[in-house]
């Protein structure tokens, strides 16, 4: 049960916690090691920035039941002290982002950790829940046999029917084409980054490492080839791309001339299984792209 505090249970601050190290930090939150003295336990302490994100994430978490056993984070604690938000969740081991850097990765282990983030993904969308940022740094190992997971990291994710801002939501390697162009979107987002996060585990570098949209989406085209002309079609603002939009044999871009390579990118990439599930995940069609529990991995 997760209960939320005024103040922890009346101690100060710094008489509770013994800070450890620090774990990480993003845009709106810090995340440190601690140990916490009132219940004998090292715990996850997330310093929260942003009091939007930092009540959506209470909220959704709340909402969960039986998350660890659906890859899901615990939460163990929240409150509010000195004018800040705070979040006391289970102490995992290393993120999939430092797998990457330290491992390389077999095509079943790639596979088993694909089928662990999947399986989340399927309890959020039983929830109603779109996560909006999968990617490596907001996936946990639970332990140090590294071998299941927990998602993390609730702050922008989605009720399916909430209103929501295209501007702030999933970290730009990972975005999917709904995001760059503004346009609808549902759980099919996360599809796309979990095959984004798919290829960097086995490969161990991004998919698309790509800072800007307009790069990321020229990118996305030389990899993947173009979206049909249907889809180029219905959105005026990248027809500049394509030297034909009906039928396009190369991209225009700040007056340079791009190839597509996904032929390229094919004759690269020798292991057909793994390539198979990126590309599975990374179709530029929503609509042919799989939901989390019609992916077989």
């Amino acid at each position: 049960m997760n209960i939320i505090h005024t103040e922890p249970y009346n101690n100060t601050f710094l008489k509770r916690f013994t800070f450890n190290k620090k774990l990480g930090s993003g845009s709106f939150s810090t995340v440190y090691s601690v140990y916490d003295k009132l219940n004998s336990r090292t715990v996850a302490l997330k310093i929260n920035t942003n009091n939007k994100c930092f009540k959506n994430e209470i909220n959704i978490l709340s909402k969960l039941k039986s998350k660890e056993k659906n890859n899901i984070i615990k939460l163990l604690e929240s409150f509010y002290y000195d004018n800040t938000e705070y979040t006391i969740l289970k102490m995992y081991d290393i993120s999939l982002k430092e797998y990457i850097k330290n491992y390389t990765s077999s095509v079943d282990e790639t596979t088993n950790i694909a089928r662990k983030i999947n399986n989340g993904m399927i309890y959020l969308k039983k929830n109603n829940i779109i996560h909006c940022d999968i990617k490596p740094d907001n996936i946990l190992f639970k332990d140090s046999k590294l071998k299941d997971i927990v998602i993390i990291d609730f702050g922008i994710s989605l009720s399916k029917n909430k209103i929501y801002n295209h501007n702030v939501i999933q970290t730009i390697y990972y975005r999917a084409p709904e995001i760059l162009l503004g346009t609808k979107f549902d759980y099919k987002i996360d599809m796309w980054s979990l095959g984004c996060v798919i290829y960097e585990i086995f490969y161990r570098t991004p998919l698309f490492p790509y800072k800007k949209n307009d790069e990321l989406f020229l990118n996305q085209n030389i990899i993947l080839d173009s979206p049909n002309s249907n889809f180029i079609k219905k959105f005026p603002t990248i027809h500049s791309f394509y030297d034909n939009i009906n039928s396009p044999t190369y991209l225009l871009h700040k007056g340079l001339i791009y190839a597509f390579k996904h032929y390229r990118f094919m004759e690269l990439h020798t292991e057909s299984s793994i390539i198979n599930l990126v590309l599975t995940c990374c179709k530029w069609d929503p609509l042919e792209r799989p939901y989390p529990e019609k992916f077989i991995i």
